[in-house]
């Protein structure tokens, strides 16, 4: 990263550049519109001009419609990128590591993941993949309690898989 301008706080059409995100390729750098939507938008795209905002404005400046961090659901998201891309965080080898992705609509947008999943329902769910063996999208995942996910590990379905033959 060193090799790249540090781009925090300047703004690029309707984009204000909060951090640096990640190298994929280029560098991404963790970008809030002024709707309010925040997403990882490509160095390039950026400085070029190519994008000016999220596609949701279509060129107008929006209020926001949705609470960003209500029970945080924008930090499961940036969590699920995280554990399943960045092989640095420290879960990347059950996530990631084990074959674990993300489908690309969420990967790089978290309206996309805000508009299927819905905002978490409360402190006490988090997001829950219904099959463990395949990723993050849509059909496969839901908002669950800590005693569901209980019941939804590998672990749990090893110790009870005698109860399927009765």
């Amino acid at each position: 990263m060193s090799k790249f301008k540090d781009l925090t706080d300047y703004t690029f059409g309707r984009w204000t550049v909060l951090s640096y995100s990640h190298f994929d390729g280029g560098g991404y750098w963790l970008c809030r519109c002024e709707c309010g939507l925040e997403i990882a938008v490509h160095r390039g795209n950026l400085l070029s001009g190519k994008s000016k905002g999220c596609r949701k404005c279509n060129g107008k400046s929006q209020r926001k419609k949705f609470p960003l961090n209500k029970y945080n659901t924008y930090h499961t998201w940036r969590n699920i990128i995280n554990r399943c891309c960045r092989p640095n965080d420290q879960n990347f080898k059950d996530y990631g590591g084990r074959g674990i992705t993300i489908c690309e609509e969420w990967r790089w947008n978290f309206l996309a993941f805000w508009e299927d999943m819905g905002p978490k329902p409360s402190p006490k769910h988090s997001i829950d993949r219904i099959d463990n063996n395949k990723g993050y999208y849509k059909a496969n995942c839901r908002w669950a309690t800590q005693k569901e996910q209980m019941r939804n590990t590998r672990t749990w379905h090893a110790d009870h898989s005698w109860q399927r033959i009765l």
